[in-house]
């Protein structure tokens, strides 16, 4: 009877402990997560999306931020670009339904949000001068790559290349529904100023095997070795070229940007 009372008591006793283990778990917010535009309501009257702005991306993170990548037909419509709606900022649920976006320029605005489709779907609503409804579907891409990522090192053929302040500000910025967009910056002529020398614009793949592919569509597609570190916060790029009739190997690394 004795062995029994233990048992009893021990049994108990793990019982309080699980459940106050389990009344400590914090379900995440519904809107963390990845959401890819599927349609645009503006007072009721659907606002048709070319197939540029079907990429446009609303992405919620833990740490309370968020960032809308919109995207458009590039100026002579020929491909696709960042376009001028594009914005980040800090978010917070308000409850019953509600969350409070604060953009890193401009006023605190309410978004009604409704998830359906088993958290899948997201329907959104802003009331300001018009009524525009967004409706979202959930990306469940978690390939490492995803994010953005500041150039912090260059080797060609072994030899190092001075990476100054003004390079640094060079990144990519994968997105899960598979674009990845560019900005390369460098000094002036005069080496005075810090400028925009190019952007890019582009579809990617991951093949498998440590390989992945890039396809800018006027240039072809290339295929380029990555290799992750640090916890994947590191991602270094090799590329095999030929420059001047030589074999050149280019090495390039990247920092995560932390959100």
């Amino acid at each position: 009877m004795k062995n029994y009372t233990i048992i009893l008591v021990v049994t108990g006793t793990l019982f309080l402990f699980s459940c106050k283990k389990d009344d400590g778990i914090i379900n995440p917010d519904p809107i963390i997560g990845q959401w890819i535009i599927k349609s645009v309501l503006v007072d009721n009257e659907v606002n048709a999306l070319n197939a540029c702005e079907l990429n446009s991306i609303f992405q919620f993170f833990e740490d309370k931020t968020w960032r809308f990548a919109e995207f458009d037909n590039n100026t002579d419509s020929t491909g696709c670009m960042i376009g001028t709606s594009s914005n980040s900022g800090t978010w917070e649920n308000a409850g019953q339904d509600t969350y409070n976006l604060t953009p890193e320029s401009g006023m605190t605005f309410n978004m009604a949000a409704n998830f359906t489709n088993g958290a899948n779907t997201l329907t959104t609503i802003i009331e300001e001068e018009v009524i525009r409804v967004f409706t979202y579907n959930r990306l469940d891409n978690q390939d490492p790559i995803i994010g953005k990522w500041n150039l912090v090192g260059v080797t060609y053929n072994d030899i190092s290349e001075e990476v100054d302040a003004c390079r640094m500000r060079t990144f990519l910025e994968f997105f899960a529904n598979n674009i990845v967009i560019g900005s390369q910056y460098g000094l002036n002529s005069e080496e005075t100023e810090c400028v925009l020398e190019e952007e890019s614009f582009a579809t990617w793949q991951n093949s498998g095997n440590g390989v992945y592919t890039s396809d800018e569509g006027n240039t072809g597609i290339e295929s380029i070795m990555v290799s992750f570190s640090n916890d994947n916060n590191t991602l270094t790029f090799t590329i095999e070229a030929i420059i001047s009739d030589l074999p050149v190997t280019i090495v390039r690394t990247y920092d995560r940007v932390m959100n």
